[in-house]
């Protein structure tokens, strides 16, 4: 691979640092909305019907998928020898698996302080361990779809040279794969995680070709998006809000699954795609925007932003657990109010942030938010 240009590098880091750092306040201000607008509002699931809700789904976990894809290939470029490739794997896997064991064990440790005050009797032995198994590997699912999306694609690109018909048989099998366990959201996020590492690759690859070629169609696509970003960003916000317009309950993977033996196997087919494709215009809507604003404030760090990109992990774990614990206490009462959620969101992004960058720079404790 062709050295890359410092000032274009540093430009990359800030876009993607921006771009993570948008997602992850997406995700805060999904759950706040989620969890923050009264226990009816949440217990009875309509945030599910809720248009703002809609809209930061669509397409905010998509976005992280495409990121960690990116960022994938750009990590197993690195590793040139076996023992390389293995400590890659085993890092990657344990950076992600430490976080998710250790929250997790604090909130099972908590809940059964709860059942003991409430005198609850706690079951004791090789249930509570398989209790606690459970839990972990259901737990902070995000977290485990990267993990799972990058087991797949490390052994793709390393012992099936990135094989295309290993992904389609891959993909085509997953419609049939039974949900349950988070499945189905795992089985959404894989396609986003491989079309970006694709697309990595092949920027890698481009780098080596000469100045000037743009005989492939993602280069020709490339090309004119830098020609005329103002038009290509318009269409691709048009494209989206059309496609917006049919967004409803039965999108959310959540709700329908993701598996074309449920219900009417060819309605369940157009959902899924639909909601794939929804996915993917409203992340790269997102990646223009966030390109045309470094693009027309050039020199500007844009240190907000990056900074939640940078602690993007640690915010995703802190805030679901500020919420749940905290929030909730004072808005469990109250009525839905998706201005007030929005607000709530600042606050808990805020404070989210702040304790990332604390522990982050614990060396002890860094480790459990990623670092």
């Amino acid at each position: 691979m062709s050295d890359i240009n410092i000032t274009e590098k540093t430009k990359r880091n800030i876009l993607t640092d921006m771009v993570r750092g948008l997602a992850v306040i997406l995700v805060v201000w999904g759950h706040c909305i989620q969890e923050g607008n009264g226990a009816a509002f949440s217990a009875e699931m309509m945030y599910f019907d809720d248009r703002l809700y809609q809209l930061i789904y669509s397409f905010h976990m998509p976005l992280f998928a495409l990121i960690a894809g990116y960022y994938a290939y750009v990590s197993v470029l690195k590793a040139r020898t076996d023992k390389d490739r293995r400590s890659l794997l085993l890092r990657r896997v344990i950076t992600l698996l430490i976080p998710i064991v250790f929250w997790t064990v604090c909130e099972f440790i908590r809940n059964l302080i709860l059942l003991n005050k409430a005198g609850v009797p706690n079951e004791g032995g090789i249930k509570l361990i398989v209790n606690l198994c459970l839990a972990i590997i259901t737990n902070h699912w995000f977290l485990w779809a990267m993990i799972i999306c990058f087991v797949i694609v490390w052994f793709v690109h390393y012992y099936l040279k990135d094989s295309l018909l290993v992904y389609i048989v891959i993909f085509a099998l997953s419609l049939f794969v039974p949900d349950g366990m988070n499945m189905q959201a795992y089985k959404f996020l894989l396609p986003y995680y491989v079309i970006a590492f694709y697309y990595a690759s092949y920027m890698s690859q481009k780098a080596d070709r000469e100045d000037g070629d743009h005989t492939g169609v993602i280069d020709k696509l490339s090309y004119m998006y830098e020609q005329k970003k103002w038009i290509c960003a318009i269409v691709l916000i048009a494209v989206f809000a059309l496609l917006f317009i049919f967004y409803n309950r039965d999108s959310f993977v959540y709700v329908s699954g993701y598996r074309i033996t449920k219900g009417i196997w060819y309605v369940q087919l157009i959902r899924d795609i639909y909601r794939f494709m929804i996915g993917l215009i409203g992340s790269i809507c997102a990646i223009s925007i966030c390109d045309i604003v470094t693009w027309l404030i050039k020199g500007y760090s844009f240190p907000v932003l990056t900074l939640f990109g940078r602690y993007s992990l640690g915010v995703y774990i802190i805030s679901g657990y500020l919420i749940l614990l905290v929030l909730r206490i004072y808005t469990d009462p109250l009525n839905p109010n998706d201005l007030r959620a929005s607000i709530e969101a600042i606050a808990i992004a805020a404070v989210s942030v702040a304790l990332s960058f604390a522990i982050a720079k614990v060396p002890v404790l860094k480790k459990i938010i990623g670092k």
